[in-house]
């Protein structure tokens, strides 16, 4: 009976034995969960994408040059008249204003105004046209239903250069080239109600709608190079920050449709990009040579830059980089986008002209993303949450849920992390990941499988089943030995 009782002992062991390599080997065919990384590099299996690529440069712009426009000697400033759809522009050297009809792009009329005009804002609320004049040091005033000066306001600063109109508080506000100061025009009355200091060598100014501000490039401060962007709150008509950008600060432009602010960097060949929210500068991008002044394109989401070496430079403000380059003519200045027939105005100082640039809306082309499982049961359900998607700055997050061995989501491209989630008791590997969508449809493939818990507890329970009868043998088998001893055959008579 020892004998038998080893041997099942032995069974016992090598059972155990068994279910520890079965389980093993179950581990080893399913993964801990520490190995891979998911992503869209393997088609199927385990999903397992390292080292994501680095976006490429983005050359979508397909802007094109359709027109240039004759006009007067040294154009600078331009600005768009959405009251009657024409465009404005400034000539130094001629000491006018050329008016631009934007449904025929043909000079329809030149308004003279006084010596050399340069920076130029449309008021919206009353229609009419401020014109910077920088050696006259006062500010003509444009009626641009009759296209005449209606009003002319001195004593503004030294050599007056930018202007921006706040249509939050109807005011127009003039940067002072020469004499670190901005006045402040009241445009219901046209008379300078305020000025206060800036820096000195101010090139340019714009008005951001999302918070009240505006904000007033400037080179020297207190005769030092300061190379910032002072920060003017409209309620209060006073600075509230200088941010520090490149050097040599020229034009300032708002892009609504994120928030941000972009300034050229006249001698640092760049543009700095300040967020509205919080005033400091989130980007740096390298143009080219001598950026001067910027506008934004509402139908693209695009800043364009001027620059004095006959390129326009074309930025995506979704990405902040540089997505085109258009040659117009030579010494660019002013720029101006005209929402009523989409083009882009570009002032060439050295030719006299004005090139029109066609910018068709931008098409965002969407592909599918999709996460296929295997391992889960029928009908089980399952979701992935995505974040990639940007709304106002914001990050958006979108869970898609299914009860099928799929979940789609259509995308453009870019960059996107994600979490996928499964029933209790399935687990998959690295359920955290990320996938770069480029020009085509991704498919991602993972294996679902119980959790090493779950599969312990099975080991457990079948080690315990097996256990119960062969304990259960051994211990009647050793009470029948017993027995056996206790009993003795009676003694033989004689």
């Amino acid at each position: 009976m020892m004998y038998k009782r080893s041997e099942l002992m032995k069974i016992v062991a090598v059972s155990i034995v068994f279910l520890f390599l079965v389980s093993g080997y179950l581990v080893m065919a399913h993964g801990s969960g520490s190995e891979k990384s998911i992503s869209s590099g393997d088609k199927s299996g385990n999903i397992s994408i390292k080292n994501l690529p680095i976006a490429p440069v983005d050359n979508s712009s397909n802007d094109t040059v359709i027109a240039n426009i004759s006009v007067g000697s040294n154009p600078g400033g331009i600005a768009y008249d959405s009251s009657n759809g024409c465009v404005y522009v400034t000539n130094f050297n001629s000491n006018s204003v050329s008016v631009i009809n934007g449904a025929t792009n043909t000079v329809i009329a030149n308004i003279s105004v006084g010596s050399n005009p340069l920076g130029i804002a449309y008021d919206s609320s009353n229609g009419y046209l401020y014109v910077t004049n920088f050696n006259s040091s006062s500010v003509s005033v444009i009626n641009g239903a009759t296209n005449t000066v209606i009003a002319n306001i001195a004593a503004v600063g030294s050599n007056p250069d930018a202007v921006a109109y706040d249509s939050s508080n109807g005011y127009i506000y003039v940067a002072n080239f020469l004499s670190s100061i901005v006045s402040v025009i009241n445009g219901a009355t046209n008379t300078i109600i305020t000025s206060f200091a800036v820096g000195l060598n101010a090139g340019g100014i714009a008005y951001d709608s999302s918070n009240g501000y505006v904000y007033v490039t400037n080179f020297i401060s207190n005769g030092v190079i300061s190379n910032r962007v002072s920060v003017i709150n409209g309620a209060t008509n006073t600075v509230i920050a200088n941010i520090s950008v490149g050097s040599d600060p020229a034009g300032v432009a708002y892009d609504s449709s994120n928030g941000y602010i972009y300034v050229a960097n006249e001698f640092s060949n760049n543009v700095s990009v300040i967020n509205g929210a919080t005033n400091t500068v989130i980007a740096n991008i390298a143009v080219g040579a001598r950026p001067l002044q910027l506008a934004y394109d509402s139908s693209n989401g695009y800043v364009y830059v001027t620059q004095t070496n006959g390129v326009l430079v074309v930025i995506n403000g979704a990405t902040n980089k540089v997505i085109g380059r258009i040659a117009v003519g030579s010494n660019q200045w002013g720029v101006a986008y005209d929402p009523s027939n989409g083009y882009v105005y570009v002032a060439n100082s050295n030719s006299s002209t004005v090139s029109v640039i066609s910018t068709s809306p931008k098409v965002i082309k969407i592909y599918k993303l999709t996460f296929t499982e295997s391992g889960l049961p029928s009908g089980a359900s399952w979701s992935v949450t995505l974040t990639g998607r940007i709304f106002n700055g914001q990050y958006i997050n979108v869970t898609l849920s299914s009860t099928t061995n799929t979940i789609t989501f259509n995308e453009p491209n870019g960059t996107y992390s994600y979490i996928i989630h499964l029933p209790s008791g399935y687990q998959t590997n690295n359920v955290k990941g990320h996938v770069y969508v480029s020009g085509n449809s991704e498919t991602l493939t993972f294996g679902a499988q119980q959790a090493i818990i779950y599969l312990w507890i099975g080991i457990i329970a079948v080690v315990i089943i097996i256990a119960i009868p062969i304990a259960a043998i051994l211990f009647r088998r050793g009470k029948n030995k017993q027995s056996v001893k206790e009993w003795k055959e009676p003694p033989k008579q004689n």
